[in-house]
């Protein structure tokens, strides 16, 4: 018989520290690997003011 075990909560936690990447993630129930970095990067690209480049970079 193949007994597997679970890590305990706080396992979990060390292990998706050590990799940088969520609980849920490390579980596989999402494929966002660090939703804090996602929300940084999301108004990050938000707040990128358009108008500071020259008409050349835009086209």
């Amino acid at each position: 018989m193949n007994k597997k075990k679970k890590p305990s909560q706080d396992i979990l936690e060390k292990l998706a520290d050590y990799f940088d990447v969520s609980t849920d993630y490390f579980l596989g129930k999402t494929d966002v690997r660090n939703p804090e970095e996602t929300k940084i990067e999301t108004k990050a690209f938000h707040s990128f003011d358009m108008n500071v480049l020259p008409n050349e970079v835009i086209r």
